[in-house]
């Protein structure tokens, strides 16, 4: 089952692009679905620079807190997008 959620950036590190630094990016929707600690979908927000692109999410704290590492990449698995983001733990089991 997927599930619709929406994810907050937040600085933590900074978001890199595997290169340099980039900009901390505003909210977006993905749909995901979670697999053992971890949880892939696809960013849904037509809004968003990443529309349509992969998205892999893992827990950055145990006890589940809502606080992920993000992943976004193309569909091949290349433009790694990297950072920080909150997600409502809720809705989410990680």
């Amino acid at each position: 089952m997927s599930l619709k959620v929406k994810v907050e950036p937040e600085y933590g590190f900074g978001w890199s692009d595997g290169h340099s630094t980039i900009e901390t990016p505003s909210e977006f929707m993905c749909r995901l679905k979670c697999s053992d600690k971890k949880a892939f979908g696809t960013i849904i927000s037509e809004k968003s620079q990443w529309f349509g692109k992969d998205v892999e999410v893992s827990p950055r704290h145990y006890p589940w807190d809502g606080q992920v590492n993000i992943y976004i990449r193309d569909a091949d698995g290349s433009a790694e997008i990297s950072g920080y983001a909150k997600i409502d733990k809720s809705s989410v089991t990680l």
